[in-house]
Formats: structure tokens, C-alpha cells, sequence
């Protein structure tokens, strides 16, 4: 499973940042002048809490990336480099080799193809990532069929927001009980409450949030409550919450503590951020302190929603960098 590891590995005095800025500077001394730094964030955070020391890692990881480049390199791939990296710090924890995978995600595309879900290029191959572990396998028909058929439901409910970009909290969501059809209002439900809330705006960040809380098994207006009273306890200490907040929010929504529990938890290790890692941007220190928070709440509790809470977190970490380097491309 993504992020996690047995604590034991650490000896017992596991401590994310340092764990974190360790790995970030082994990466960051190979990432060339002009390379992103957002993957090696990324990066460093899912191999956090593995085995191996940050020199070790770093190898391992590189290795995978660069065998990655010849099957989604070139100037007409929709695979990013800065994607790849994230890819094959995924790879390096799994232990899948990449000729398994390249295979496995070639068929899964074609069948995805074949049964009509829409074409999303680097979004379809996330999404047929995500699919994968879902079904801990081979998805079949039924499996893509159902992500399809909740891509069209929430598509039904916002034809102009609804996108690639989507497909991958689709795949993410047919773990879910329910019909396709359920499954897409209730995810419709829970963005409602939140847009009609005060200090809440509406929009794409908005949805990929209520996408992430409709994993929760909970009304509709429960989950929203949850995540309003996360970001009215965030903002209390003094912590702004933006919009590009909001799915570091509804990832924390899911830990099984309170808010103010979990609001003290992400201000501490912000303000550790801010005074240990000087290089570190200060707008995205909040961002950086959910994913600490999250990774330490992994070492520490088997709560059985991990697997879902994991995969929610991998599907916003990709999106974030495609994200940015399309954002980055359309200021060229």
C-alpha cells in the first residue's frame, strides 16, 4: 500500500520531517537548474516512512524513472518527466518492476478504450493506476464499466467542471457501495453543502474535495460538517485555508480524531516547517504539514479505511503535478 511501513522499521523514533528533508535533499541534488522541485516533495513524502537510507532511495528511484522516460518519454507523451517521478517513487515502494506495470497499464487503457470511458491522456493513466489497486489486480469489465458510469453521473451534475481530470477520484470511487448512479449524488450532496457554506468557494478544488469525501461512509451532511469544522478549527489558529486547501482537507477529514486534535497536529509540525526547513516555500508549509500528519497517522493506527484514505492521497498528489506542470506549459 502506498506511504505505508511497519514503524518498527524506524526503530521506534520515526520522525517525518527530518525523514522528508533528508530524502528531499538527496533528490534535489540531482534535479538539475531547471528541474521541478514539486515531485521531489512529493517524492520524499510517500517514501518516508520506507526502509533504506535517502542515498538508497534516491537511486532506486531514478533508476525506475529513467526506464519509465522509454516507454512514456518524447516531446508527444502526455506522461510529464515530473509525473514519471512520482510514478516510479510509487513503483520503488511496491516492488512492481516496470515492464509489469507499462504492460498491465497498456491492457487496462485498451479495455478502458473499448468499453467508452473517455480518453483523458496522463488523466486515463492515472485513473488506471488507481483502478488497479482498487481491485488489488486485473480490473475487468465490470470494474471500468462502473467508473465510467460514475464519470457520467457526476458529469450529469456539472457538465462544465466535470473532466479528465475527474476520471482517476471515478476509479477511486467504485470501491464504494452503492450504484454508479447513488454514488454520483451522493458526492453531488456533499459538494452542495459545501459550496453553500460561508468562506467556501465553489469550483474544481471544491469538487475534487467532495470527490475524496464521498469515500467516507457517512450522510452526505455529516462529511460536509466534518470538513467545515476542519477548516473553521485550521483558520481559528490562525492557518489560512484556500481553496487549493481544500483536499489536504478532506484527506484529513478521514483521520478518526477531532478537529481540534488534528488542528493541533498540523500547526505544530507547520510552524516545525517553518523554522527547520528555510528552503521550503512558506505558501505551501500548510500543505506540507497535512501530508506529515498523514503519513504520521499511517505508522500509528489500523484503522481498516487506510487502503481508501491512501489512495485518495495518491490520486491528489498526481493531479497537483499535472496540475502544475500544464500551468506551467500554458506561461511558456
Amino acid at each position: 500500500m502506498p506511504f505505508r511501513d511497519p514503524l518498527a522499521a524506524h526503530g521506534g523514533g520515526f520522525d517525518p520531517l527530518q525523514r522528508v528533508g533528508e530524502l528531499f535533499a538527496a533528490f534535489d541534488a540531482e534535479r538539475g537548474m531547471f528541474g521541478d522541485r514539486a515531485p521531489l516533495r512529493l517524492g520524499a513524502v510517500m517514501l518516508a516512512s520506507m526502509a533504506g537510507s535517502a542515498a538508497e532511495l534516491t537511486q532506486r528511484v531514478r533508476g525506475c524513472a529513467a526506464r519509465l522516460d522509454q516507454h512514456y518519454g518524447g516531446w508527444f507523451s502526455s506522461v510529464d518527466r515530473s509525473v514519471s517521478f512520482v510514478i516510479a517513487a510509487t513503483l520503488s515502494r511496491s516492488g512492481e518492476s516496470v515492464e509489469s506495470f507499462v504492460e498491465a497499464i497498456d491492457r487496462l487503457r485498451a479495455r478502458m478504450d473499448q468499453l467508452g470511458v473517455r480518453r483523458g491522456g496522463v488523466h486515463s493513466l492515472i485513473a488506471a493506476m488507481v483502478l488497479r489497486q482498487v481491485v488489488a489486480g486485473e480490473p475487468g469489465e465490470p470494474e471500468v464499466l462502473r467508473m465510467r458510469l460514475i464519470y457520467e453521473r457526476m458529469k450529469h451534475h456539472h457538465w462544465f467542471l466535470t473532466g479528465p481530470e475527474d476520471l482517476a477520484a471515478c476509479a477511486m470511487l467504485v470501491a464504494r457501495p452503492g450504484t454508479p448512479h447513488e454514488i454520483g449524488d451522493h458526492v453531488e450532496a456533499i459538494y452542495r453543502r459545501l459550496a453553500a457554506a460561508p468562506k467556501i468557494w465553489s469550483g474544481d478544488e471544491l469538487q475534487t474535495a467532495a470527490n475524496v469525501l464521498g469515500l467516507i461512509e457517512l450522510a452526505p451532511d455529516e462529511v460536509a460538517t466534518r470538513f467545515l469544522e476542519l477548516a473553521a478549527s485550521l483558520r481559528e489558529r490562525g492557518v489560512k485555508v484556500r481553496s487549493g486547501e481544500y483536499d489536504e482537507i478532506a484527506v484529513l477529514a478521514f483521520l478518526p480524531r477531532s478537529a481540534p486534535q488534528i488542528t493541533e497536529r498540523v500547526v505544530a509540525m507547520r510552524e516545525r516547517i517553518l523554522a527547520e526547513l528555510s528552503w521550503y516555500e512558506t505558501s505551501m508549509a500548510t500543505n506540507l504539514a497535512a501530508d506529515l500528519v498523514f503519513v504520521e497517522f499511517l505508522q500509528s493506527d489500523d484503522d481498516p479505511r487506510i487502503a481508501a484514505l491512501a489512495r485518495a492521497k495518491f490520486v491528489l498528489d498526481m493531479q497537483s503535478i499535472v496540475a502544475s506542470r500544464q500551468a506551467a506549459a500554458a506561461t511558456v
